[in-house]
């Protein structure tokens, strides 16, 4: 959430945001899901929940086209705002000023191209020992070593001012 909030032009708008953006968003998307479901049960006589499937279904060339380019603007967008933004924003950062934010974005693309998702959810022994497992040797230590930090080294006292200042003592 915060890599969204910090753009709030203050704590009443990003509080609004917050309360009434997400919920309706939520509420609004699981209707329609509900509702198009629904109403496959009518049409087709069983309920259809999978829009791929829905869209074959329905025949009409035109639709099936219409429908597929909305599926994937649709699947692009929320993953660009929901799963890109915050690794997109660490790899600008690490660059050092290299690469700009949209630059960043198509280094995580590239990256997500290699990492090749399609193969891993193929196999499920392939996802959990090879992509979680390999996971958990990086983010393993890492949380070990901020727990650590918290614990023995601040004995669990933050400077809140200081992680945000370059030269502070966190840096």
């Amino acid at each position: 959430m915060t890599d969204l909030t910090r753009h709030g032009k203050d704590q009443k708008a990003t509080d609004a945001s917050i309360a009434i953006g997400i919920p309706a968003g939520m509420i609004g998307l699981a209707l329609v899901g509900a509702l198009v479901t629904s109403a496959t049960l009518v049409i087709f006589g069983e309920a259809i929940s999978d829009p791929v499937v829905l869209t074959e279904r329905v025949g009409n060339p035109l639709f099936v086209v219409g429908s597929m380019l909305f599926l994937v603007f649709a699947t692009l967008s929320t993953n660009t705002a929901a799963n890109a933004l915050a690794p997109s924003q660490d790899i600008a950062f690490l660059s050092g000023g290299q690469l700009s934010y949209r630059q960043a974005v198509i280094v995580l693309g590239i990256i997500a191209i290699l990492i090749q998702p399609w193969k891993l959810m193929t196999d499920f022994a392939l996802y959990m020992n090879v992509f979680l497992v390999g996971a958990s040797v990086f983010l393993g230590p890492i949380a070990g070593i901020c727990i650590a930090s918290y614990f023995l080294l601040n004995k669990k006292t933050l400077h809140i001012p200081e992680l945000y200042n370059s030269n502070g003592r966190y840096s």
